[in-house]
């Protein structure tokens, strides 16, 4: 059977239901914080890598995960020259 539908409802637009980011997402909720905390047990890009691939069954490229801990830098510089509150130690 050529060009028809071969029974059951998979392929037809509406039908798929997705299991890891939900639908009209597109990010799952959490996965840069995950990518963080990879990268702070020291974990190279290359490893960082791996674990969204063995444990969801999907390829994050090292551009990603450079583009997230960047960001990171980033946002940590801006935290260690911000102006530091007056202490009086007495």
């Amino acid at each position: 059977m050529l060009g028809g539908h071969a029974g059951g409802s998979a392929g037809w637009p509406g039908d798929f239901e997705p299991r890891l980011v939900p639908k009209n997402a597109r990010w799952l909720a959490g996965f840069n914080d995950r990518i963080l905390s990879l990268y702070a047990y020291g974990m190279s890009v290359r490893d960082i890598r791996s674990h969204p691939a063995q444990i969801y069954g999907v390829e994050v490229g090292p551009e990603l995960v450079s583009k997230v801990t960047d960001a990171m830098v980033d946002g940590l510089v801006t935290w260690q020259i911000r102006p530091l509150d007056a202490i009086i130690v007495t």
